[in-house]
């Protein structure tokens, strides 16, 4: 199964990704851009794992001591790949202290080394270049709050040339009211 470790994007606030990505895709329509129901905050991308590998992460993360929960603002606006040779556009925080210790807790108790980066795919580029986005990456005025409640275990499938992401496990952040 292939399979990551993810904070999910409560239905409420999924308005206003889907308005960013309206905005930028004005700018660049020819992205493929990421469907409301499948964004997601990525604490760790665990790749192809058998059925009895996810049944140890699960118990694994099933004893950690989550820690309390918080809100991220969103308010960066990042490319992994260069202007020239872009893959994915992201938005990401600035100050994102809270969810960097979050994803380097489950990354230690799961002996996990895999450099981490607080972001949300909201495209990704088909060949073209990035120029149109250039002044726009980096701070921005507007930042979307995200509260982080829970980490989730997805599998990720494709189906018919969609990807899907379908919920394997949760965990509650302490003081998270779900």
């Amino acid at each position: 199964m292939r399979a990551f470790l993810a904070i999910p994007i409560p239905t409420e606030t999924l308005a206003e990704f889907s308005t960013l990505q309206l905005k930028l895709q004005s700018i660049e329509p020819n992205l493929a851009w990421t469907r409301a129901g499948n964004l997601h905050l990525t604490l760790l991308f665990l790749g192809e794992r058998s059925g009895e590998e996810i049944r140890g992460i699960i118990k694994t993360l099933d004893k950690l001591a989550w820690p309390q929960a918080f809100n991220l603002s969103l308010d960066k606006l990042g490319l992994f790949g260069s202007i020239k040779r872009p893959k994915v556009l992201w938005l990401g925080s600035r100050e994102g202290e809270q969810v960097s210790q979050l994803a380097l807790l489950v990354r230690r108790e799961l002996g996990e080394a895999e450099d981490f980066v607080a972001h949300i795919t909201l495209a990704r580029f088909r060949g073209s270049a990035a120029g149109g986005f250039a002044t726009l990456l980096g701070s921005r005025d507007q930042s979307i709050t995200l509260p982080v409640e829970r980490v989730v275990l997805y599998e990720s499938k494709l189906a018919a040339g969609l990807v899907r992401y379908i919920p394997r496990a949760t965990w509650k952040l302490e003081g998270a009211e779900l």
